[in-house]
C-alpha cells in the first residue's frame, strides 16, 4: 500500500505542477543583447537576388503553366475568394501590430529595423515592375486585387514579418511563420496577381528582409539566468542565486558549493541553430548533420560518457534534458581551471605530452573532440587533464578530423607556451606513426578551426603560415598543400555568376517559346542527322576512355562500354596514385619516395602478404596499426569486398 500511494504522490505531482506558460517570452533577445551582422544573411540575401535575375524575364510574360493555373482558380467556388482574401490581410494586421508592440516594449532597435523595412519594400516594388517592363498605371502601386504588377501589400508585410520573426521567440515566430504562408496561399487564390509576379513578391520581401538584417544586424539569442536557473531545477539540480555565479550562463554554482560547466540552448535558438546548419553544409566539406537542441546536448552528453567509459579524463556528466518551457540544458562537473588562464612558465613539457595522449586516448575511444580551443582543456589542481566542451565532437568516421583535432591542439598549445615547445610536443606526439606530421600541416588552417580558436589567433597574432613553416622545418619535409576543407571555391563562386548569366540570356531568348515551338522542330528534324549526332556524341568518351588507359599502370580491359573503360581505368590510376607525404625536403626537390604498392580488391578481408604484383594490398599507413585509434578509423572498411576504387572517402585519399 505504501508503493501504490507513493506512486500516486508523484503521478498527481506530475499533474499538479506548473506548466511553464508563465515563462513564455515575447521576444528572444533582451533590449541590451549585442547585435551582430551574420555571414548566413548575406548569403541569403546573394540567394534571393539570383533568383529574382531568373524569374523576373519569366514573369514577363504569360505562359502554359500560368494560363492553367489561372483556369483552375477561376473555376474555384465563389466562396474561396473571400477566405482566400482573409490570411492575405490578416499578415498585413499581424505586420503592423510587430511595430507597434516593439515599439511599447521599449525594443526600439527592432522597431527602427521594421519601419526601415517598409520604404525599402516599396523601393524594390517599384524597381521590379520597372524590370517586367509595366507602363503607366500598371507599373504604380496599388492594393486589393487583381494588380498587374507585383503586389506591394504581399512585399512590405511579408518583409516586416519577415524581420520580426527573427527576434520573437519561438511560439510567436511559429505563427509567423505559418501565418506568411497562409498568405501567400491567399495570394495566389484571391488571386492577387499572377503566380509568377506573386513569386518575385516573396523574393523581393527576402531581399528587403537581408538587407535590413544586414544593416540594422540581429540580436544574440540567449537563455537568460532566471531560466537556465529554473531549468536546472526542473532537471533536479539545486543551484545559488544566479548573482553567485562567476561566468554567467557558462558556469553556475550549486548548494552544495559545486561547480557546473553549463551549455544551454533555448528554443529560439533553433532557427539560428539550423540556418548556421545549413550554410556549414554549403561552405565545408563533412560538416555533419542538424540536430534540434535537445539531440545536439544529449549527443555531448552520450559522447562524454563514452569517452569516460573508455577512461578519458573528460569533464563528468551531471544532468541532461529538456525545461518545462523547452529549453535544452547540459550541466558537467568542473574542477579545475581553463588553459588560457595559465602563464607559459606554469606548462611545463610533461604537461603537454598529457594533452597530447589524452587526445590519442579520446581518438582511440573512437571520438573526434572538433573544437580543441584554449577553453576546451583544463588542467586541475593534481595537475591531470581534463577535455571539455564537446560542441562538435563527433564519432570518428574520417582519418580528417583526426588530424584537424591534432591541428588544433597544436595551435592551441602554441598560443600558450610559443610555437617551438607546443611544435615539439606535437611531434613527439605523432612519432610513431610513419608521415603523420605531413596531413597534421595541411590541417593548420583556419578552415579547420571552430570561430573560438580563430578569433584566439587573431588577438594572439599567431601567423599559420609560418607556423606551418617551422613544423615542416621541424619534421624535415617540405610544406604541403592545404587540405581542401572548404566545398566552395572564389572560382567555383564564379562558375555560378556565370551560369546564372547564361541561363538569364537563355531565358530571355526563350520566353516566348513553348511545347508546341519544340515539337514542330523535332517534327521537322532529319532522322539520319540526329542518328549521326548521337554517334559522334559518344566519341570523346572513347578518346577518354584510351587515355585513361594508357595513364593506368595496371592493364584495364575495355570488355564493356567506353564509361564503364573510363571508371575503370580512373580508379585503378587513383588506388596507384603516390601520396605527397613522401616527399622528403633533402636532396632534391623533385625526390620522392616511391609510390605505395597498388590497392587489391580484397586487400580488406586478405593478408597483404600473399598478394600478386598485380593486386598488391591498398592499406594506409595510418591504419597499420602503429597509432592507438587506427583500428577504430578503420574498423568501419575492413568488413567490405568492394573494389579498390571505393576503398576509402576521397577526404581520406593523401
Amino acid at each position: 500500500m505504501a508503493e501504490v500511494a507513493a506512486r500516486a504522490t508523484d503521478v498527481l505531482g506530475l499533474v499538479t505542477r506548473r506548466s511553464g506558460w508563465g515563462r513564455v517570452r515575447l521576444y528572444g533577445a533582451s533590449v541590451t543583447a549585442d547585435r551582430v551582422r551574420r555571414r548566413v544573411d548575406s548569403i541569403t540575401l546573394a540567394l534571393f537576388v539570383l533568383a529574382l535575375v531568373v524569374v523576373v524575364p519569366a514573369a514577363r510574360t504569360t505562359d502554359g503553366v500560368e494560363a492553367a493555373l489561372a483556369e483552375v482558380v477561376a473555376s474555384l467556388p465563389t466562396v474561396v475568394a473571400p477566405l482566400a482574401a482573409l490570411p492575405y490581410d490578416l499578415l498585413a494586421v499581424w505586420a503592423l501590430a510587430m511595430v507597434v508592440v516593439a515599439a511599447i516594449r521599449w525594443q526600439w532597435r527592432l522597431a527602427v529595423s521594421l519601419v526601415t523595412a517598409i520604404p525599402v519594400a516599396v523601393g524594390v516594388t517599384l524597381f521590379l515592375n520597372d524590370a517586367l517592363g509595366l507602363e503607366g498605371d500598371a507599373a504604380d502601386l496599388a492594393l486589393g486585387a487583381p494588380q498587374d504588377g507585383v503586389p506591394v501589400q504581399l512585399v512590405v508585410s511579408l518583409a516586416v514579418a519577415s524581420v520580426a520573426a527573427r527576434e520573437l521567440s519561438r511560439p510567436f515566430r511559429t505563427t509567423t511563420h505559418r501565418l506568411a504562408v497562409a498568405a501567400l496561399l491567399g495570394a495566389l487564390f484571391f488571386p492577387v496577381a499572377s503566380p509568377y509576379r506573386v513569386l518575385c513578391g516573396v523574393l523581393a520581401a527576402g531581399v528587403t528582409a537581408g538587407v535590413v538584417r544586414l544593416a540594422f544586424g540581429t540580436p544574440r539569442t540567449t537563455v537568460s539566468l532566471a531560466d537556465v536557473r529554473l531549468g536546472l531545477g526542473d532537471l533536479g539540480i539545486e543551484t545559488a542565486p544566479e548573482s553567485q555565479w562567476p561566468e554567467g550562463a557558462r558556469e553556475a554554482i550549486g548548494v552544495d558549493g559545486s561547480r557546473l560547466g553549463l551549455r544551454t540552448m533555448g528554443r529560439d535558438e533553433r532557427d539560428t541553430q539550423l540556418v548556421a546548419s545549413v550554410w556549414r553544409f554549403l561552405w565545408y566539406r563533412n560538416s555533419g548533420t542538424f540536430l534540434s537542441p535537445r539531440l545536439q546536448l544529449e549527443h555531448q552528453a552520450l559522447l562524454l560518457l563514452l569517452a569516460q567509459q573508455h577512461r578519458v579524463c573528460v569533464t563528468p556528466v551531471v544532468a541532461v534534458g529538456m525545461s518545462r518551457v523547452g529549453d535544452a540544458i547540459l550541466a558537467t562537473g568542473l574542477d579545475g581551471a581553463e588553459l588560457s588562464s595559465f602563464e607559459a612558465g606554469e606548462i611545463d613539457d610533461a604537461l603537454l605530452d598529457k594533452m597530447w595522449r589524452e587526445l590519442g586516448a579520446l581518438h582511440a575511444a573512437g571520438i573526434a573532440h572538433g573544437a580543441l580551443d584554449p577553453r576546451a582543456i583544463r588542467i586541475d589542481g593534481a595537475g591531470a587533464v581534463q577535455m571539455a566542451s564537446f560542441v562538435r565532437a563527433e564519432k570518428v568516421t574520417r582519418i580528417g578530423q583526426v588530424h584537424a583535432d591534432r591541428a588544433q591542439l597544436l595551435v592551441t598549445t602554441a598560443l600558450s607556451v610559443g610555437p617551438e615547445r607546443a611544435i615539439g610536443a606535437a611531434l613527439r606526439a605523432v612519432a610513431q606513426e610513419p608521415n603523420a606530421a605531413t596531413p597534421l600541416i595541411a590541417h593548420l588552417q583556419p578552415a579547420a578551426f571552430d570561430d573560438q580558436l580563430r578569433r584566439s589567433i587573431a588577438n594572439a597574432g599567431l601567423s599559420l603560415d609560418d607556423l606551418r613553416a617551422a613544423t615542416a622545418a621541424a619534421a624535415d619535409i617540405e610544406v604541403p598543400d592545404l587540405q581542401k576543407v572548404y566545398r566552395v571555391s572564389w572560382g567555383s563562386l564564379v562558375r555560378l555568376v556565370l551560369l546564372v548569366a547564361v541561363a538569364y540570356a537563355l531565358i530571355s531568348q526563350l520566353a516566348d517559346i513553348g511545347w508546341d515551338t519544340i515539337t514542330e522542330a523535332l517534327r521537322s528534324a532529319s532522322l539520319p542527322i540526329l542518328l549521326a549526332a548521337l554517334v559522334l556524341g559518344q566519341t570523346p568518351r572513347v578518346a577518354a576512355a584510351g587515355s585513361l588507359q594508357t595513364a593506368s599502370p595496371a592493364d584495364v580491359p575495355c570488355s564493356g562500354s567506353p564509361s564503364s573503360c573510363s571508371r575503370s581505368a580512373s580508379s585503378t590510376s587513383r588506388c596507384h596514385r603516390p601520396r605527397p607525404g613522401q616527399r622528403r625536403a633533402s636532396g632534391s626537390s623533385s625526390a620522392r619516395a616511391p609510390p605505395p604498392p597498388a590497392p587489391s580488391r580484397l586487400a580488406r578481408s586478405t593478408p597483404s602478404s600473399g598478394s600478386s604484383p598485380r593486386s598488391p594490398s591498398c592499406s594506409r599507413s595510418w591504419c597499420s596499426g602503429s597509432a592507438p585509434w587506427a583500428s577504430v578509423v578503420s574498423r568501419r572498411w575492413t568488413s567490405t569486398r568492394r573494389p579498390c576504387r571505393r576503398s576509402w572517402p576521397s577526404s581520406l585519399d593523401w
